[in-house]
């Protein structure tokens, strides 16, 4: 499948639900977005999930909305692809799941749980290899769909 980028419109309209406002609203953090991510659909997700996990786009109690600061977010330098956020975000993890992760590497980009489960015969081993896939999961290293997980 080929995916191409998507242009400054679809940027603003994919925030715009995203984040329940309108597109007026979004239009701004939409233009810095599309810039620094040249509209790369995938980049684009990570970029806004790098933002929320940064602190420069969180969720206001006080207004009940999305809030963010356009200057502050151009100021920053962020990853200039997809390649070095998600170096990023594997690096800010714990020393025992990035050794998980290199051992999921060498089962290929995608394997089932049945096959990690013959490496690690000691239930503990099994456990701390699961709980460390887990956390990859939710970090959106890694994606699992059934009994298969893939990166």
């Amino acid at each position: 499948i080929n995916v191409s980028n998507i242009d400054k419109e679809s940027v603003n309209k994919l925030i715009s639900d995203s984040l329940r406002l309108t597109l007026h609203l979004t239009r701004p953090l939409a233009n810095v977005v599309y810039r620094k991510t040249d509209g790369n659909p995938l980049f684009v997700i990570q970029f806004l999930k790098s933002l929320r996990d940064n602190g420069f786009l969180h969720f206001s109690l006080r207004s009940r909305r999305w809030e963010w600061d356009v200057k502050c977010i151009e100021s920053k330098n962020m990853a200039k692809n997809v390649a070095e956020l998600m170096v990023s975000k594997m690096l800010k993890l714990s020393k025992r799941v990035q050794n998980v992760l290199k051992v999921a590497a060498c089962l290929g980009f995608q394997f089932d749980s049945s096959t990690a489960e013959l490496l690690h015969a000691d239930i503990e081993e099994r456990m701390i290899f699961f709980s460390g896939i887990d956390i990859a999961v939710d970090e959106g290293i890694m994606d699992k769909i059934g009994t298969r997980y893939k990166f």
